[in-house]
């Protein structure tokens, strides 16, 4: 009976870590989307809907996941795309020029 009053106080620390775990996450995508932001502004990179028809052209489908990862010290976008097949394309395009790198189907 002497456990019942410390099972709320567990869950208020749980739920209160969680949530600065979630606010140091958006913190960090926040500052990826500045860094996003200005090497777009300073024509490092092609805005993301450039890119998106782009991907349009090889998949038909609907995007699902944007991501920008570096590789090789250069920038990708990554695209992931539900095709009209149900399968889930991953599509990557320098994010410099627009060219096409690679296309996988994902598991």
């Amino acid at each position: 009976m002497k456990l019942r009053p410390v099972i709320p106080v567990l869950l208020c620390l749980l739920f209160s870590s969680y949530a600065r775990a979630d606010t140091k996450h958006e913190e960090n995508h926040d500052e990826k989307h500045d860094v996003i932001r200005t090497l777009r502004e300073h024509g490092d990179i092609l805005p993301l809907e450039d890119i998106l028809k782009r991907a349009r052209q090889f998949v038909d489908g609907r995007v699902i996941e944007t991501e920008m990862e570096i590789h090789q010290n250069r920038y990708i976008y990554e695209i992931e795309m539900l095709d009209q097949q149900g399968y889930v394309q991953e599509l990557r395009f320098d994010a410099k020029t627009g060219e096409h790198i690679t296309e996988d189907l994902e598991d």
